[in-house]
């Protein structure tokens, strides 16, 4: 009986020492996202910079590559919710593999944190019967899609 509650004890203990790590990580992934991307006055020479969208595209174009249907969907679904037309009046003419800089494909907006890690995706060109265009940013995947508020006619 002596050896169960140990064993018991033990198994108490290791939960919540695993429970202490999780809400540790959980708090700094946390302060990680809250903190500012402005530089600090006398930062540390040995933080690395992030490569310059131009570097990052420079490095990653690919010309008539191959749109997944996911981020197609997702693309034509987010220019339809917003035109308020049929997908079957809206088109992709053009879709370029691409590799952003942030987790904000780019497209910051004032105020927004964005995580500082370079996200592979695309850069994809929709037009409507009208000639009217639209330019996005998707993640690989199709999950993010930022319509360039630069392509907004």
């Amino acid at each position: 009986m002596m050896f169960f509650k140990r064993f018991s004890r033990k198994l108490a203990y290791l939960s919540l020492t695993k429970l202490t790590a999780f809400i540790v990580v959980c708090s700094l992934l946390t302060a990680c996202a809250n903190a500012s991307n402005t530089p600090q006055i006398g930062a540390q020479s040995g933080i690395q910079e992030s490569p310059s969208l131009e570097q990052v595209n420079n490095a990653s174009q690919n010309e008539n590559s191959d749109l997944p249907e996911a981020v197609s969907n997702a693309i034509l679904k987010d220019a339809s919710k917003r035109t308020g037309q049929s997908n079957d009046k809206l088109k992709i003419i053009a879709s370029e593999s691409r590799t952003w800089k942030d987790g904000c494909l780019g497209l910051a907006d004032p105020g927004s944190l964005c995580t500082q890690v370079v996200v592979p995706g695309w850069e994809v060109k929709v037009s409507n019967t009208k000639s009217q265009t639209w330019v996005y940013r998707t993640n690989n995947s199709g999950s993010l899609v930022k319509l360039d508020p630069a392509s907004k006619s």
